[in-house]
């Protein structure tokens, strides 16, 4: 069968998602994140960026600069089961700062290849993991999605899907490294274009976020898995 198309996600998103936790049950993550990862962040570029409110701004949106729900959710997801990526090869796609292949790194993965189209946050992914001792097994790779990346014995991505078109592309991709045998693992917080069928949810997180940004305090996110049974029917 032919990948999913931008009204097949559709058509999922219609389908009524099952209801988030109450709060008090949900984990809450320390600081935005946890005392485990140290990151060097810049929350004030990406407000100067969203308001043009500076001259010296990079060209593309600085997504490294933060670190977002759903790769907060994903990384501390693994770090309370390291057996997810433990002895395992592992590529995130759209890597951002890094936090979720820094994650795997401190898990135990045998090698994490973190992947990003932007140049800045490929010096941000090294930057950090070498500030949390794992550089030797964290590589940066500035690479187009998904073209670049169909390989790895566990998939991880996180806070993707903002874009329509792009959502589909990678969507389908990642159903297809689930069809092949991959583990795909996936980070979010109920954005528009995110996978809503054949994902086995199994984890949800209340978490911290910048009020300026987010426009809120708090905001629950969730660890998906992406079902290999599903992801053969729609490949």
């Amino acid at each position: 069968m032919p990948p999913p198309t931008a009204d097949t996600e559709a058509a999922c998103r219609a389908e009524r998602a099952p209801p988030a936790p109450p709060l008090a049950a949900a984990t809450r993550l320390d600081a935005g994140l946890r005392p485990d990862i140290a990151l060097n962040l810049r929350p004030q570029l990406w407000a100067s960026w969203q308001t043009g409110s500076s001259r010296d701004l990079p060209a593309s949106p600085p997504y490294w600069a933060l670190a977002w729900p759903g790769g907060q959710a994903l990384a501390r997801y693994i770090l309370d089961h390291p057996e997810t990526v433990a002895g395992r090869e592992v590529a995130e796609w759209g890597a951002g700062c890094g936090v979720v292949a820094i994650a795997a790194a401190l898990s135990g993965a045998r090698q994490v290849r973190a992947i990003d189209r932007d140049e800045l946050a490929v010096a941000a992914i090294n930057s950090n993991a070498l500030l949390n001792g794992v550089a030797r097994r964290v590589r940066a790779i500035r690479a187009e999605l998904p073209s670049a990346c169909a390989d790895g014995e566990v998939i991880l991505a996180a806070d993707l899907w903002y874009d329509r078109f792009d959502a589909v592309r990678i969507t389908s991709a990642l159903r297809s490294n689930a069809a092949r045998g991959a583990s795909v693992l996936i980070g979010d917080s109920h954005r528009a274009f995110a996978p809503r069928c054949g994902v086995t949810t199994l984890s949800r997180y209340l978490v911290p976020t910048n009020p300026e940004i987010e426009q809120e305090r708090f905001t629950i996110a969730y660890v998906a898995r992406l079902d290999r049974a599903a992801a053969r029917a729609r490949v």
